[in-house]
């Protein structure tokens, strides 16, 4: 997995890819990253946002306005992210909005593409 670190003028103490029990950044923040282990994923953006039960690292979940997250399903409505730890309920992340992202069940690259799901 990539080796993220924060660019611009914001950082916290928790690292993109770590979960934590305490929320260290507000619930919606968004930041921009970039991989420093290779050139695969170049810079990405993430949103901080509340753990859902069951959530492993790059699995896909959809999100409200709040902040809410659920584990995505065929069909599902809401805005698209995919977890960078393995982030359950009682717990806090970082989630990749944007740029090349890895994730469960990707059969392919899919690079510059948007996301949808679907149920195959």
């Amino acid at each position: 997995m990539a080796n993220w670190v924060f660019t611009g003028s914001l950082t916290f103490p928790q690292a993109i890819n770590e979960t934590s029990t305490t929320q260290n950044a507000p619930i919606g923040t968004i930041v921009t990253a970039q991989d420093t282990d290779s050139t695969a994923y170049g810079a990405g953006e993430f949103i901080y946002l509340k753990g859902v039960a069951s959530t492993v690292v790059t699995d896909c979940v959809t999100y409200n306005a709040t902040g809410v997250t659920a584990r995505s399903v065929a069909n599902a409505v809401g805005m698209v992210a995919f977890a960078m730890s393995a982030c359950v309920a009682s717990n806090f992340g970082w989630y990749q909005i944007g740029g090349r992202a890895v994730a469960t069940g990707n059969t392919g690259d899919a690079a510059d593409l948007q996301v949808y799901l679907h149920a195959t």
